[in-house]
């Protein structure tokens, strides 16, 4: 009787535990996000259909950039567009513009399609990639946003004043540093 009932109990837990974490972890919407209300071809997923071709092209150039600035991805991270705001607070985005969630995927916000912030957020993408999502979080933010804020090339005054000493450091530290080599001396910070 007792085993029975741990197995009930166990059965119950494992279904219960992806609507758990479906309801409160929201992050976790970005793996299935058609489920979440938005549709998607390939890796590009948005809110308002009508703005698919736009989302796709920002995301192609945001990922031919990147490849071809630092190094290829190992593919191509889902990223979602969002343009409402309703849409961005479903899959747990707050007061940032945009967010990637390593191995996971990237979030954007209505206010945030543009070239930079697709290539921002690919960026971190590859550092997990490359890094490995823990050593790419509990690396040091100069190395994390240094690089993103350089590599994607943001208009001068949509760049928060607080990250311009990152990309200055990062600048500084990857100069001279063989393109090759980046991955290989970022592991060792």
């Amino acid at each position: 009787m007792i085993r029975k009932r741990f197995f009930i109990v166990l059965a119950l837990a494992l279904l219960a535990a992806p609507l758990t974490a479906w309801a409160f972890a929201k992050p976790v919407r970005l793996l299935l996000p058609e489920l979440n209300g938005v549709i998607c071809n390939e890796s590009v997923c948005v809110d308002d259909i009508e703005r698919m071709q736009e989302a796709k092209a920002l995301y192609d150039s945001a990922h031919e950039h990147v490849s071809e600035t630092l190094t290829p991805l190992a593919n191509r991270p889902r990223m979602v567009f969002c343009a409402h705001a309703d849409c961005y607070r479903s899959f747990g985005g707050g007061l940032e513009r945009a967010i990637t969630y390593p191995n996971i995927g990237s979030l954007i916000a209505p206010a945030s399609w543009s070239p930079h912030f697709a290539r921002h957020e690919l960026i971190h993408a590859l550092q997990a990639q490359k890094l490995g999502r823990v050593r790419m979080l509990r690396g040091p933010e100069w190395f994390r946003e240094g690089m993103a804020y350089s590599v994607s090339e943001p208009p001068i005054d949509d760049m928060p004043p607080q990250f311009e000493a990152f990309r200055d450091q990062y600048e500084e530290w990857s100069a001279g540093i063989e393109s090759t080599e980046i991955w290989s001396k970022a592991s060792l910070l």
